[in-house]
């Protein structure tokens, strides 16, 4: 499995597998419907891993999801 982590704000980055991250992630849903999730992901995350989190979000009910990209990437 890959390299799944979650950061709170004022945090360091957790690491965690999938199923730790959907049963973080519905927890804090159930406290706020609203929850808005950031995604970020370098090029060294495979594809692959990048899905398996947001497959984790999905199953987690987040429905409010940005993601971040970098700038001047070479997107195909």
């Amino acid at each position: 499995m890959g390299g799944e982590a979650l950061t709170l704000p004022k945090d360091k980055p957790q690491a965690m597998s999938a199923a730790e991250l959907e049963a973080r992630l519905a927890g804090m849903v159930s406290q706020d419907k609203d929850l808005r999730v950031v995604v970020a992901a370098d090029k060294t995350t495979s594809y692959q891993d990048l899905m398996t989190a947001m497959d984790a979000l999905k199953r987690a009910k987040v429905e409010k999801v940005g993601l971040v990209t970098e700038a001047g990437g070479n997107a195909r």
